[in-house]
């Protein structure tokens, strides 16, 4: 039986599950695919998406296709279609572990001799920035990382982990106003690593990056092989008040959440949301809205083909500082919507008998990242699940 001899609703159902690709080239060379793509939502939702640059998830694709189509020739110009701006910088790497700026206050951490030192920018109040050492030694531990919120006078330390006999680490929660425990979190947060080798004692912490986003925690690090130099990325989710887990993808993977490639890079979104990054062809941002010990995939951002004849040998994103409520007086507010997502993309390419690494950064703002956010949220306001 020839395909197209099918009922309409069955040819829909395999058209379906074609990508936007196939579907446009199939409808090129069958007028009546052409036909069928043209008068079905579903497939014009499937095409469109696809020339604006994003891949949603299957969860979205239930709701009112034009309704949805709607939303996407509206937005038309929000991701694909933008005019995208761009520079060529040498990027420092690993700046998180350097300095964390959130609001008017300025966190740096110093690694020999190891201390913090928060310096409070000049405010509508005071014309002068005042600064303080925290000597590292009186924490009694080494830290790795750190991350701040001075509206919940809160900075997060995670401490060089230690073997006792299996490998721990411990993440602390200090007062940035008089270096004390924060009383609405626990004194310690404790956790193990997951290693091939469990009594292995070459499998540490690397890389870490710690992010703060109201009652959320998120951590990511790769778990490093020191001798063999191979490296598995996990990452976990906290509410720190409660020190009760929302997500932990081990490193190796669970089948009860998504499992990320070991170059990926993860930026915290809100408490509610955060965006991973690929590699894989242009390269790519993929949504994840956060459930309790597991995550929903939202949507897929594709980049736009920026350099030709390049490939994508790196990608890493540093995130804007977030503040979850304003602090009054403040000159260096630092709003939610405010924020800026910075994507440094290392482009290789071979040119005759030299070999190119062309670093470009893009800035992506967090009202773009939010928009495909919001639009999985049904008209009633509850979540697809």
């Amino acid at each position: 039986m020839d395909l197209l001899d099918f009922p309409s609703e069955l040819l829909i159902k395999i058209l379906a599950n074609l990508d936007a690709g196939s579907l446009t080239r199939c409808a090129m060379t069958c007028r009546q695919i052409h036909e069928t793509l043209k008068n079905t939502s579903e497939l014009t939702f499937i095409i469109e998406s696809h020339f604006n640059g994003v891949t949603y998830a299957d969860a979205l694709r239930q709701q009112d296709y034009p309704k949805l189509i709607g939303h996407l020739q509206r937005d038309r110009q929000l991701w694909i279609s933008s005019q995208w701006k761009f520079h060529f910088s040498l990027a420092p790497i690993f700046c998180h572990r350097l300095y964390d700026l959130v609001g008017d206050i300025i966190v740096r951490l110093n690694m020999q001799p190891q201390y913090l030192e928060v310096t409070t920018l000049p405010s509508n109040d005071t014309t002068t920035p005042t600064t303080k050492k925290v000597q590292c030694r009186e924490f009694a531990f080494i830290s790795l990382c750190f991350a701040m919120d001075p509206s919940q006078d809160l900075i997060v330390i995670l401490q060089r982990n230690t073997w006792e006999p299996e490998v721990i680490c411990r993440i602390h929660f200090r007062t940035l106003s008089n270096d004390v425990p924060h009383p609405l979190a626990p004194h310690t947060l404790k956790f193990s690593i997951i290693t091939k080798e469990p009594n292995s004692d070459i499998n540490s912490i690397c890389d870490p990056v710690l992010s703060i986003a109201d009652n959320i925690l998120m951590l990511k690090f790769h778990v490093g092989d020191g001798l063999h130099g191979q490296k598995e990325l996990r990452v976990m989710i906290w509410d720190w008040k409660s020190a009760e887990p929302k997500m932990d993808v081990p490193t190796f993977s669970d089948f009860t959440v998504p499992s990320f490639p070991a170059n990926s890079s993860l930026g915290l979104l809100n408490p509610s949301y955060f965006f991973v990054t690929s590699i894989s062809g242009n390269g790519s941002i993929r949504l994840y809205r956060i459930v309790k010990y597991s995550t929903i995939h939202v949507a897929t951002l594709n980049f736009p083909t920026i350099l030709r004849f390049t490939r994508i040998c790196r990608l890493y994103a540093h995130s804007g500082p977030i503040e979850a409520r304003r602090k009054p007086n403040s000159t260096f507010l630092m709003c939610d919507d405010d924020r800026l997502h910075v994507l440094v993309i290392h482009y290789f390419c071979e040119d005759h008998e030299k070999h190119i690494a062309i670093p470009v950064n893009l800035y992506v703002h967090q009202r773009v990242l939010m928009k495909y956010c919001v639009q999985e949220t049904r008209s009633d306001g509850k979540h697809l699940d």
